[in-house]
């Protein structure tokens, strides 16, 4: 009878997942059906994609021994909307990806990512309002009995005013403010919710859009219904200077930020950045630098002067919902230091790049301290308008001090190559070997990939979603 009854339970089990990917696939293809339906209805620019690929790894766990190979299929279903007139710009855009393990080494997952973006022009160059909301949803799902099902949850909205007051011929002053509310919610092995809310403001002077000079002021309030983690406010200040020359762009930022949890411990912490790049004839060369001293649960956001202030940059959770935070703030101390270089003079069809970073982060409390020194070169070869190869070498080493001063080294060589059939179709094949040698054995291991797919797009249009609406995956 026991032997019975789990018959059963795994039966209805297996047949409620069933349904459940039905009726995903159903959400997926009806949406957007119903929302080019309307976009036909209303006259808008639209634009459609769908993919189909396969995926192998040779060691899908990345362990160093009991390596097991799987395979994966994927998909992906997703579309464009845009509509321009002299009083508004309005654009959307949605996509569904799923991808599903034939032997369960990894949890299936369904993402579902989406984003809508409208610009009112209130008077025109003088006074417009910004409205943006962003979704994302997350759900894994795995057949193995020693994994449990997750899910993540996130909901941004932001709106807000911006005026540019024109002083003179050559000089204007742009002011700006920003409301944001980001909602996350989920489980992994709780359930976890959390709600913020930021409100900044912005006074940008500009000459001749040559120079800038701008300061922001924000504040943000972080609500945490897990237990363990107190509720934050965080405040920050930022000044901000911008010069264009003729062939390159010279930028530095500096700010103060102030955390304060509920149970009134309090820090005070500092940001500074810069950044320098150069536009020669074939050639690019940037550098950037930055140091900032924070509240490790709160990242900082760039005050992003030049544009209005992108939802989602900074407001992500970056503690874990499962572990515990106590009320003594852990600060982060993180040095970045980044450089790249890209050259069309190597060859006639050819483009080659070379980054690389150094990056610090130390914590006052928890032993998180890591040193990471990366580098990685890249060389993209045109055969011909249709056919596109690009290989990329990339090394690097990563230091973790109060974990036994561990040292982890990694290799990677990825190549990959696509094939514009016709404007609509697009085929890609992809390569790739990973290596990672550490002190420890248990993180050593060796795997190899492949990827093969097409994604293809129509539409009435190819024109990228309105500015502040997210670009297509």
């Amino acid at each position: 009878m026991d032997a019975t009854q789990a018959g059963n339970q795994q039966s209805n089990s297996q047949g409620q997942r069933f349904k459940k990917r039905v009726a995903y696939a159903a959400i997926g293809l009806c949406a957007p059906a119903v929302c080019l339906l309307a976009s036909n209805a209303l006259a808008m620019d639209w634009n459609a994609r769908f993919g189909l690929g396969s995926a192998y790894t040779s060691n899908s766990l990345q362990t160093a021994n009991d390596e097991q190979k799987d395979y994966a299929a994927q998909s992906q279903l997703g579309f464009d909307l845009v509509q321009k007139s002299t009083s508004f710009d309005l654009g959307a855009n949605y996509d569904v990806g799923w991808t599903t393990w034939q032997d369960d080494t990894q949890s299936d997952e369904l993402a579902v990512n989406g984003q809508a973006a409208a610009h009112w022009f209130i008077i025109p160059s003088l006074l417009t309002w910004d409205f943006n909301q962003q979704n994302s949803r997350q759900k894994m799902q795995s057949a193995r009995v020693d994994t449990s099902d997750t899910r993540a949850n996130q909901s941004v909205f932001s709106t807000g005013p911006s005026s540019i007051l024109r002083l003179s011929s050559r000089d204007h002053l742009k002011l700006s403010a920003d409301a944001m509310r980001v909602s996350t919610s989920g489980k992994e092995t709780n359930d976890y919710d959390s709600d913020r809310q930021l409100y900044s403001a912005a006074l940008v002077h500009s000459t001749s859009a040559i120079q800038t000079l701008g300061v922001q002021v924000s504040q943000q309030r972080a609500e945490y219904d897990v237990a363990g983690v107190p509720d934050t406010v965080f405040s920050q200040a930022a000044l901000e200077w911008n010069r264009q020359y003729r062939l390159g762009r010279l930028q530095a930022s500096l700010g103060k930020n102030r955390s304060k949890r509920e149970s009134g411990a309090v820090h005070n912490g500092n940001y500074y950045q810069f950044f320098v790049d150069y536009n020669g004839v074939g050639h690019v060369v940037s550098l950037a630098g930055m140091r900032t001293q924070t509240d490790s649960m709160l990242g900082l956001y760039s005050p992003g002067f030049a544009t209005p202030l992108q939802p989602g940059s900074g407001a992500n959770d970056s503690f874990s919902p499962n572990g515990t935070v106590s009320e003594t703030i852990d600060v982060v101390d993180e040095q970045q230091i980044d450089f790249n270089y890209s050259t069309v003079r190597v060859c006639e069809r050819c483009n080659f790049s070379v980054r690389a970073s150094y990056s610090d982060q130390d914590y006052l409390v928890e032993l998180l301290d890591k040193r990471t020194a990366s580098l990685q070169t890249g060389l993209e070869y045109l055969f011909s308008e249709r056919w596109k190869t690009q290989v990329t070498l990339s090394g690097g080493r990563e230091r973790y001090p109060d974990i036994n001063d561990r040292t982890d080294d990694y290799r990677n060589l990825n190549i990959a190559l696509s094939y514009q059939t016709t404007p609509e179709l697009l085929l890609t094949a992809q390569t790739g070997y990973t290596e990672r040698d550490s002190d420890d054995p248990l993180f050593d291991y060796n795997e190899a990939t492949a990827l093969f797919g097409f994604v293809y797009q129509f539409g009435n249009t190819k024109k990228a979603p309105v500015s502040g609406a997210a670009e297509p995956r």
